[in-house]
């Protein structure tokens, strides 16, 4: 196609007028006058400090170079091995007593079942629980636990005839309603104290602190359960081996049982500046609001050790903007839990990722 006869119109474009004001001219270097910019800035608990003398979810973290004129930091990533464990052996909270009475060849007796501090699945913590009362002794042979597939309540109760059959270590032999069982106790019955240490706390911190303990954590409410023959427990699994529909001697918990005791927690960071919203997100646990320069409210959204990764993909709030610019030199980093206390990560470490937004200036740049 011949286009020599065309004649070419170049474009007109209308002059653009800049309407907002700046104090700094544009210059050549630049001449779209960009305001801001923003840095990255990853922090890594396994480089810190004073490694030896410090805890990987509370420590210093010094720039190597301070960063001038930022206007606001968000929290853009971060990455938190899920190792603290919801079974913690401080403070006694992994301590409860079983009482029992009325048996065949043993005295009346008091129990204290001591579970050992780590992360338990439903069934690595019933487990657990019944390797105690077989090891244990002493009366706890009559006892049998289980976390319910159905309702997912843990379940405590007397071992029956069905439970001995089906149990091939031929440890458990006490069955106490079946009268051909050598250990047979037809008023045996037992008592449950899931808070032994209510007196050493005050009215006003006793349910904050019993909301920690072992019980809570199976699904008890309450501090003091009674459990005799009358008390059944309906039977929803299918159990070949056992003909009624319900369970003499039992107790089921209030709640469910948690296998994910904590479902959030914070960062902390104080970057030592005051002209800024520095409590942009609060927390209250019950008594008082819990820290000073909490950034980020993180969801944990995956099982016990595992890694949990957040990108802010949930939308929640995770920046904190200051009244004008400011020179960050130095931070104090804590990983608090719901109540306000470092998380204990078990000497394992995490790392995040900051987004420094800074005003632009020309050789100023740091």
């Amino acid at each position: 196609m011949n286009l020599s006869n065309h004649p070419v119109i170049p474009p007109n474009y209308s002059a653009t007028v800049n309407t907002n004001d700046t104090q700094y001219p544009p210059g050549t270097v630049n001449p779209i006058k960009i305001k801001t910019i923003t840095k990255s800035l990853n922090i890594d608990s396994y480089f810190r400090t004073n490694y030896d003398t410090t805890t990987s979810t509370n420590f210093m973290w010094n720039l190597i170079q301070p960063e001038t004129n930022v206007v606001s930091i968000r929290l853009s990533s971060i990455d938190i091995p899920v190792l603290w464990y919801s079974i913690t052996d401080k403070m006694e909270r992994n301590v409860f007593d079983i009482s029992l009475y009325d048996m065949n060849g043993y005295p009346n007796i008091k129990h204290s079942i001591v579970i050992p501090a780590g992360n338990y699945t439903s069934d690595t913590f019933t487990n657990m629980l019944n390797i105690i009362f077989k090891k244990q002794g002493n009366g706890l042979e009559y006892l049998i636990s289980d976390v319910d597939s159905t309702s997912s309540k843990t379940i405590i109760r007397a071992m029956d005839r069905d439970d001995i059959l089906s149990d091939p270590t031929g440890l458990s032999s006490h069955a106490a309603f079946d009268i051909t069982n050598t250990h047979y106790a037809p008023k045996f019955h037992f008592a449950l104290d899931f808070f032994p240490s209510a007196n050493k706390y005050s009215s006003k911190n006793k349910i904050q602190e019993f909301k920690r303990t072992i019980g809570w954590y199976m699904g008890f409410r309450k501090y003091k359960y009674n459990v005799n023959q009358n008390n059944l427990i309906q039977h929803l699994a299918f159990d070949p081996l056992h003909n009624s529909l319900f369970y003499e001697c039992g107790i089921e918990s209030d709640s469910s049982y948690s296998n994910t005791h904590e479902n959030y927690i914070f960062l902390s960071v104080n970057d030592y500046n005051t002209n800024c919203v520095c409590q942009s997100i609060m927390s209250s646990n019950g008594l008082n609001y819990i820290g000073d320069n909490l950034l980020a409210r993180i969801t944990v959204n995956v099982n016990k050790n595992e890694i949990l990764y957040d990108n802010g993909y949930d939308l929640t709030l995770k920046k904190r903007e200051y009244m004008g610019p400011v020179t960050i030199d130095k931070l104090n980093i804590i990983l608090i839990n719901r109540y306000g206390e470092p998380i204990d990560l078990n000497m394992n470490d995490f790392s995040f990722t900051l987004e420094l937004t800074k005003i632009y200036q020309h050789n100023l740049l740091s």
